[in-house]
């Protein structure tokens, strides 16, 4: 488990260090769960998943802001990358904000992911600019649930394609079968 730490943020919650690394990296593991951590600073992706192992989930981290989630701290690659993943992985209820490619993306070896009640490119109000230059999230893989139709299971993303290319709130570019419902999506440029 890897639960309420500082990475890339000094103990007062908004002086980031400098680096280049991700700021959390998951590889042949299983059952790992990532809760309440604030990323920040990485200049890569604050979350890597590439791993086969089931059960992984990650939940309510603050990546790219400060502790408060009031303030941008940093600009990672992705916010969270899943280059593979494996069976019950959740993404659930973390913010990300102002990555400079996707909020998350899902490869192709990244299927049947459950991704809910995120906020993707802005704060808990639902008013910060802090969208990413690409998309929201990035979809190349089969079977994955993004949003649902219960209460909270929706995400929000907002602000995408800040760098006013062809870039979308959600993006679909391969696989089948995934659904996505009940998501907020709204002042991609």
């Amino acid at each position: 488990q890897i639960l309420g730490n500082y990475i890339g943020i000094v103990a007062d919650g908004s002086t980031a260090f400098s680096g280049t690394q991700e700021g959390i990296s998951v590889s042949s593991a299983v059952a790992t769960r990532i809760e309440a951590n604030v990323i920040a600073a990485n200049l890569e992706n604050g979350v890597y998943l590439g791993t086969t192992g089931t059960g992984t989930v990650i939940h309510n981290n603050l990546i790219g802001t400060n502790a408060a989630g009031t303030a941008l701290v940093s600009a990672p690659i992705n916010g969270i990358w899943a280059s593979q993943a494996g069976a019950s992985t959740v993404i659930t209820n973390n913010v990300i904000a102002g990555v400079s490619e996707s909020g998350i993306r899902l490869d192709s070896s990244a299927s049947g992911i459950t991704v809910q009640g995120n906020r993707i490119g802005t704060d808990a109000a639902g008013t910060a600019n802090w969208g990413a230059q690409r998309h929201g999230i990035q979809i190349a893989s089969s079977s994955n649930r993004i949003g649902g139709t219960g209460a909270g299971q929706g995400n929000i993303i907002a602000f995408s394609n800040q760098a006013a290319g062809s870039y979308d709130g959600i993006s679909v570019s391969s696989g089948t079968g995934s659904a996505i419902l009940g998501n907020s999506i709204y002042a991609t440029v």
